[in-house]
């Protein structure tokens, strides 16, 4: 039975698998395209750390039948903490560059947490409002892996100690087994179910990736008979060919409207499971021949810092306003660099050094300490960034910019939360004629404008129906942010063409943005079906074109005082950009043409007033013109109103 459990101490074919599942998360991220869901390399790694921890910890209790814990903990330490201790202190100095404080202060309390192993916490519980301005991506998102990995080993070693109490020789293996089938069940079962009512919570948290380190501690567990089968039978090495195909086309070929992980996620886990099993008898044959390549191995060993290091600098460059593919795949160069340094002067040096881990206690203890000492040094930051003096241009930008139209104020949207229709009206019940405004958050950013149009016509009100991220499109779509289908969309859709339709208006403006994940099929169609239920109720109907998506938010940019954003950009190209956007372009032709058989509608576009001469900037003659980087703000939207009323042929 021992020798059944005995796991190599190293092989090449998993430091190239390593380099396959790395190779996979910076595509991903520089979205490189063909690798859109390459983010299934994280979950090759927690069946690699499953099968590789889960073998060091069974042979020591193999040979002692107990687990020197400070010593397992002090190696952990010292392998992983000085890499990252060091990318989190210069991820936030390169932040402190290119990031206006209020960024910074994202960075700084994600830093926070990512050094003391919590980032995963952090992110599921953070704030996502929608409205909520400014919010760039964090530069230290992609920690919540290191954050399930470290619970997993805090709570591991004990697991496997407690459940071979009591066993004798011949009985350990079996219980072994049965405890990993049981957490390979019980939390794919839970991530499973909670992935379609609770996505974040089983994206973030360990106990819903157990199964995946379960999945490979099961090939530590394998049997005499499993390891003789795989060592006489040539058809392991297909495994290996087979489980390697699954991982790349889960990378290349999972679409982006699936809920994940759930059980998308056995995909590349079985794939990792096969390539690590076929090892075990064919290392150097079949995908393992690939996988052991020098140049594999090579991206295998700097991995983990590659790891760290990519999405800083990727952001970094974001930051500085880096769009090409080109410039993108240059970032990621840059981030292989920097994790090679840190390879060879600091995470190789540190865990080649033995004193580190003679006397654990020490060691243990002064990781500990160090890990208190950065949180604490962030927290610090923190705090001093939010206590910093507001200027008077900045308070002007962020008054004007953060401005919330008087729908929201008035609770005629409640986002996803319910599927509820809130009509929210403004002028007299008794006027004769009746303009309603219909759309998510895009179409109403016009409001300011209509309310200014129709302030003054005594014989018209104005009625808004909205859902923030909610397309004028009858087609169904998975909604990111919130990790599923956005149904209440749909249903709440149903009912306000409904009441559309029973109001009969004079006057009704349908807008939302082109950004959806619709195709030309969907656009088209989708906006007939929805034209057909409320044109023929309806005088006049106008579908509002989208306005342009910055690559920048613009009150972000408004105050930005770094120094190196400073320095790169002169007052006549800070805070703006061209005006092109072929997908924008196509959109608006789609439904365009989906028009032409309804006689009482027509498009309106305001991108010329918007953005003039095809350049949009975030501040215009000393007016705010965006509140973020699509959502124009509210004075400068009313300040279009006479434009606008031209172009509705609304009569002064």
């Amino acid at each position: 039975m021992e020798q059944s459990l005995k796991v190599r101490v190293y092989r090449g074919d998993i430091q190239g698998l390593r380099a396959v599942a790395i190779l996979l998360v910076v595509f991903a991220h520089a979205k490189v395209p063909g690798f859109s869901s390459g983010f299934v390399g994280v979950d090759v790694f927690f069946v690699l750390s499953g099968y590789l921890i889960t073998g060091l910890l069974v042979e020591e209790l193999s040979s002692s039948q107990f687990i020197a814990f400070a010593a397992f903990y002090a190696r952990r330490f010292r392998r992983l903490l000085p890499s990252l201790v060091l990318v989190i202190v210069a991820g936030m100095a390169m932040a402190a560059l290119v990031l206006p404080d209020a960024q910074l202060e994202d960075q700084t309390l994600s830093g926070a947490w990512a050094a003391v192993w919590l980032s995963n916490f952090h992110f599921l519980f953070a704030d996502t409002d929608y409205f909520r301005a400014g919010s760039a991506a964090n530069w230290f998102l992609h920690t919540w892996s290191l954050g399930v990995e470290e619970q997993f080993y805090l709570v591991w070693p004990a697991l496997l100690w407690l459940a071979q109490r009591g066993c004798t020789s011949s009985s350990r293996l079996p219980r072994w087994r049965a405890v990993m089938l049981a957490i390979l069940v019980v939390s794919l079962g839970t991530c499973v179910y909670l992935s379609a009512r609770s996505p974040g919570a089983a994206f973030y948290l360990m106990p819903t990736r157990a199964w995946q380190f379960a999945l490979g501690a099961m090939i530590v567990f394998r049997g005499d008979s499993i390891r003789d089968f795989t060592g006489a039978r040539p058809i392991i090495r297909y495994a290996g060919i087979v489980g390697l195909a699954l991982i790349v086309a889960s990378a290349a070929l999972l679409p982006s409207t699936i809920v994940y992980p759930g059980a998308w996620a056995v995909i590349p886990s079985v794939g990792a499971f096969l390539v690590i099993l076929a090892g075990e008898s064919r290392p150097d044959e079949g995908a393992g021949a690939f996988l052991s390549l020098p140049v594999m191995r090579r991206l295998g060993n700097v991995s983990y810092s590659w790891y760290l290091w990519h999405w800083p600098v990727l952001q970094f460059g974001f930051a500085l306003g880096v769009v090409s593919l080109t410039g993108r795949c240059a970032l990621a160069a840059c981030s292989l660099m920097l994790a090679t340094g840190t390879y060879l002067w600091v995470e190789k040096p540190t865990r080649a050094n033995r004193r580190l881990v003679a006397k654990p206690a020490w060691p243990v203890g002064g990781a500990i300490a160090l890990m208190i000492v950065v949180n604490a040094f962030a927290i610090r930051w923190n705090n001093q960034l939010r206590d910093l003096p507001v200027t008077q241009e900045d308070r002007q930008y962020r008054a004007e910019a953060v401005m919330v139209s008087a729908v929201y104020q008035a609770g005629c949207d409640d986002w996803y939360k319910t599927a509820d229709v809130r009509v929210c009206a403004f002028g007299s019940s008794e006027a004769q004629h009746t303009a309603v405004v219909m759309g998510d958050s895009i179409a109403l950013q016009w409001f300011p404008a209509l309310a200014e149009i129709f302030s003054n016509k005594s014989d018209w009100r104005l009625l808004v129906l909205t859902k923030s991220s909610c397309p004028m499109v009858d087609e169904s779509f998975f909604y990111e942010r919130i990790g599923r289908n956005y149904d209440e969309c749909d249903t709440w859709r149903r009912g306000a063409l409904a009441e559309v339709a029973r109001l009969k208006p004079d006057i009704l403006v349908l807008g939302s943005t082109f950004t959806y994940p619709l195709g030309q099929t969907q656009w088209t169609e989708g906006t007939k079906r929805l034209l057909q239920a409320v044109a023929p109720s309806s005088g006049r109907v106008y579908l509002i074109r989208s306005t342009p998506v910055l690559p920048f938010d613009a009150l972000a940019c408004l105050t930005n005082h770094s120094v190196l954003y400073s320095a790169l950009h002169t007052s006549s190209t800070r805070c703006t950009a061209p005006n092109v956007d072929a997908h924008g372009d196509d959109v608006f032709s789609w439904i365009s043409a989906s028009t032409r058989s309804f006689p009482n509608v027509a498009t309106v576009d305001m991108s010329d007033v918007v953005c003039p001469a095809s350049k949009c900037q975030a501040l215009r003659d000393g007016t705010v013109v965006f509140r973020d980087n699509q959502h124009l703000a509210v004075s400068f939207a009313r300040s279009l109103s006479d434009q606008l009323a031209t172009r509705l042929e609304i009569r002064p």
